[in-house]
């Protein structure tokens, strides 16, 4: 694959030329069998979070901070969803979201792309109370001062154009997969 970018020629001072080089482009072997992967779960919906503020502390801990609030998110989702007893209703992972999380400079804010699979009989359900379910807390450094929440902003849409919805969410992908979550590693798996 290869795309042509314009460089402004200095041929030619009167009027504005452009010659076109071709620069060929190395595919992701990574990138493009996630893609792959992920068009055949099939998502109904993208999310894209963003938070107000910056999160504080090195990039492994706001990773954590990222992962904590999935995880919390997931959580009340599915009890939206499926009801109290979710882990047993959404055994197969009808309810299924791949979290694409970035984590930017020290001063950037945080932003996660998510591609979800809602059930269709629950899709009302999930549009209505999903964006209001986001509630992440600021843990407090001392254990005598109660969490604030923290600020972001949610938006969910329907697919209507899976391939460009997944390109989109993996357009950070390199080649290893430490910023990307399955909904489905935060199961509590029980032994009997």
């Amino acid at each position: 694959m290869s795309y042509t970018t314009p460089f402004p020629s200095t041929a030619t001072r009167c009027c504005s030329v452009y010659t076109y080089l071709v620069i060929p482009m190395t595919r992701n072997p990574f990138q493009t069998e996630l893609r792959d992967a992920l068009r055949s779960l099939k998502p109904t919906h993208m999310a894209t979070v963003n938070y107000a503020k910056p999160l504080s502390g090195g990039r492994d801990t706001r990773h954590r901070t990222v992962l904590r609030h999935l995880r919390e998110w997931n959580r009340n989702v599915l009890e939206a969803l499926f009801g109290r007893k979710f882990s047993q209703r959404n055994i197969d992972d009808a309810f299924l979201f791949v979290g694409f999380i970035e984590i930017g400079a020290l001063l950037g804010k945080e932003h996660v792309h998510l591609l979800i699979r809602v059930p269709k009989p629950l899709t009302e359900i999930f549009e209505q109370n999903a964006t209001l379910l986001w509630r992440p807390k600021q843990i407090a450094p001392v254990a005598a001062h109660s969490s604030s929440p923290l600020q972001s902003d949610v938006l969910i849409r329907r697919i209507y154009d899976t391939e460009g919805a997944v390109r989109y969410c993996t357009k950070d992908v390199r080649d290893h997969a430490d910023n990307i979550v399955f909904s489905n590693e935060f199961r509590v798996i029980t032994v009997p």
